[in-house]
């Protein structure tokens, strides 16, 4: 037994009615529908009634459960209120059952290889459950209630991972001391920082040869880029005087890249004129100085050519 034989369904919605208070949860029959109607029922059972999924079913729906092999009590195991409890407590108990013996035969495992091929094989079906997951994700991820639940598990999934996995601990400890992975797979590391390429390490020299102080990838600007928000951490603030410069070094044939050109156009937006893009053709020129580069390589310079 589980909540789908409590619903009440209709060609284009699926309704839930709370056996505590009577109040109906409903949900239009489109994608993922199951997945956005558990979601709202127990965002309602934790709002209202201090109620965990567990608590509503065994107290509404089914109490108790049993392996169906060795009767054996598994009421500790529920998994979901659209899946309720498992019918066997082991695999061995599912493995000896009827139902074991039947998916094991050659009839069934061609069967489920025969649907899978179908599902699989559609690219237009590919496209829209991709589609409608992007959809759900976003809606989802607008309710307060489902971020804290995230944030929780991600949380308690990190601790988890540091006591066990110490390659895990290892990447998080390279991180916080700034050891980035790079696409080259080569870092260059400086006094202070690791820097992710060759041209940021030689930028970081100039500067500190002509005693101007700076800070490395501490500004974080947030864009949108093909319908999703972004962040990215400018690699320099420069101070000069009283101003402060914030300065992005990309290789030149890298500069027109849309995504670049989103970041880009988004800083200058924030920044103005104080933000700018030094390419290795600025970097390299002999004898260059820091306020000829300010002249030379603003992002209007650059969408403009």
């Amino acid at each position: 037994m589980t909540i789908k034989d409590f619903l009440v369904e209709t060609e284009t919605e699926i309704t839930f009615i709370c056996k505590v208070c009577n109040e109906k949860i409903s949900q239009e029959k489109e994608g993922f529908y199951n997945r956005r109607l558990g979601f709202k029922i127990r965002e309602h059972l934790s709002s209202y009634h201090g109620m965990s999924e567990k608590d509503y079913f065994c107290g509404y729906i089914q109490e108790l459960a049993f392996c169906q092999k060795c009767g054996k009590d598994i009421t500790s195991k529920f998994i979901s209120l659209f899946k309720g409890f498992p019918n066997f407590c082991s695999k061995s108990c599912h493995s000896s059952s009827n139902i074991g013996k039947i998916v094991k035969s050659p009839e069934w495992r061609a069967k489920i290889l025969e649907v899978l091929a179908v599902r699989n094989k559609s690219e237009e079906q590919r496209r829209i459950a991709s589609s409608t997951m992007k959809r759900t994700m976003a809606k989802l991820w607008k309710s307060e209630s489902f971020r804290n639940i995230r944030s929780k598990a991600s949380r308690e999934s990190c601790k988890k991972q540091w006591k066990t996995n110490s390659s895990f601990k290892e990447i998080a400890l390279s991180k916080l001391m700034r050891a980035f992975p790079v696409k080259s797979s080569t870092i260059y590391k400086g006094v202070e920082f690791t820097y992710r390429s060759s041209l940021e390490y030689s930028f970081s020299r100039y500067l500190i040869d002509n005693n101007l102080n700076f800070h490395y990838e501490t500004c974080r600007i947030q864009y949108e880029f093909e319908g999703s928000t972004h962040f990215y951490y400018i690699d320099y603030v420069v101070e000069v005087g009283e101003d402060l410069y914030y300065i992005e070094i990309k290789p030149s044939i890298r500069i027109f890249d849309p995504v670049n050109l989103k970041k880009f156009q988004t800083a200058s937006r924030k920044f103005g004129d104080k933000f700018l893009v030094i390419t290795e053709k600025e970097l390299f020129t002999e004898g260059i100085q820091f306020l000829d580069l300010i002249s030379s390589t603003t992002i209007e310079s650059i969408t403009n050519q």
